[in-house]
């Protein structure tokens, strides 16, 4: 066996290139596109859905970006951006299909489409698809509601819904547990992500909701030490059906940011000022803090003098300190 194994790698020619089409690459090689299988790689998931979103905000179509961790696991993104296109592409197949199913295909390959975005940033939500068990993408685009469904990256077919005025894309994706490591999404990871993304755009709303919280995890203000009668069935049904408890968060940042020397890593606060430049500062109080807690070496700390005082400074004596 290990001599057939050494004969065969002693053996490198043409037949051992090897051609993987579409997503197929992506299943074989995942590490290769989101750089592993582990936290990071399952995080960059969602990193990879929010990105087009902000995009949809950043060229001016979308003001609210919502994403949800689902209690059973997968992932919800959605913008009130304009909608992926949905008519027939050049390729024959749906647009949306193109999207989700082709790799390096996208509206950011060309610059009309974009005029302004964060640039490209990974490797597309086909990527997301290509390593998700089930992808649901609900579009609102052309007067209608539309939406499909890919099963292993397949498509299920394209279906126009109901008529309506509104406009935008929501994504929802469950990771493939054969493909990643685990498939437990930090919300703090996430939150942290999505404050930095609401951070850098003015303006953009992004909510972050988690449907996980069970209600074990929830604890009561008061605690009783009387030992609870057991519950009847009814009692139970009554339980079961009200609403679960989430944990939701909202990061809006409706200003324009200073430049701030402060080494506080919350949120700063925004200017009432129109212009986002910051404030003069006298001459003196710049030299002193740079030269807060260094040598007191006149020729280095002393301000410059303005033009409207000038002076002179006579010569001092060979070997005399400068004072």
């Amino acid at each position: 066996m290990a001599a057939q194994k050494k004969k065969a790698q002693d053996e490198y020619g043409a037949a051992s290139i090897t051609i993987l089409e579409g997503l197929e690459a992506v299943r074989k090689r995942p590490g290769m596109y989101i750089g592993s299988t582990g936290e990071r790689g399952l995080h960059h998931l969602i990193w990879e859905v929010v990105d087009n979103a902000v995009d949809e905000a950043m060229a001016g179509y979308a003001a609210t970006v919502s994403v949800v961790l689902l209690e059973d696991g997968g992932v919800e993104v959605a913008d009130d951006g304009r909608g992926i296109p949905v008519a027939m592409h050049a390729s024959g197949i749906p647009t949306v299909d193109v999207v989700m199913t082709q790799l390096h295909a996208g509206g950011k390959f060309d610059s009309d489409a974009y005029a302004i975005s964060g640039g490209l940033h990974g490797v597309g939500v086909s990527v997301v698809n290509a390593l998700s068990t089930r992808l649901e993408v609900e579009i609102k685009r052309d007067g209608h509601e539309w939406s499909q469904v890919y099963e292993k990256s397949e498509p299920m077919g394209l279906k126009q819904g109901a008529p309506t005025k509104k406009t935008g894309t929501t994504v929802r994706f469950w990771a493939d547990p054969n493909v990643f490591e685990t498939t437990e999404y930090d919300f703090e990871t996430v939150a942290r992500r999505l404050q930095e993304m609401a951070f850098l755009n003015k303006g953009l709303t992004i909510n972050l909701t988690d449907q996980r919280v069970t209600q074990d995890e929830v604890v009561d203000e008061v605690v009783s030490d009387v030992a609870e009668a057991p519950k009847s069935a009814s009692e139970k049904a009554a339980e079961s059906a009200a609403p679960h408890k989430v944990k939701k968060r909202t990061f809006h940042y409706p200003g324009v940011w200073l430049t701030s020397s402060s080494t506080s890593t919350g949120p700063r606060t925004p200017s009432t000022a129109a212009s986002s430049t910051s404030p003069v500062r006298d001459p003196a109080t710049k030299w002193r803090s740079r030269c807060s807690g260094m040598p007191a070496i006149r020729s280095r700390c002393i301000p410059s003098p303005t033009p409207s005082t000038p002076t002179r400074v006579g010569p001092t004596k060979r070997g005399s300190a400068a004072r």
